[in-house]
């Protein structure tokens, strides 16, 4: 008879890892010409960061437009509570 084994987890999030590759074919294929990054490190820390751009208004747009999106995303997380 053999033995079940639990594998270990992931050192990382398989989500970020997936999208990054996603991002990144796209920029290779220059479908992405300027990028606004926000994201959370071990420990809670928030960095963000942006490429260049010659339209920083269009990212700040884009920016403020994801704000939005997560914003509605926690009210209905809280109503479903």
């Amino acid at each position: 008879m053999s033995k079940v084994v639990a594998l270990p987890e992931p050192g990382y999030n398989a989500q970020v890892v997936q999208l990054l590759t996603q991002l990144l074919e796209e920029a290779k294929r220059g479908d992405i010409i300027s990028i606004v990054v926000v994201s959370e490190l071990k420990g809670g820390v928030i960095a963000s960061s942006w490429s260049g751009s010659d339209d920083l208004y269009k990212l700040a747009g884009g920016a403020a437009r994801l704000q939005h999106v997560l914003q509605r995303r926690i009210d209905q997380s809280l109503t479903k509570g």
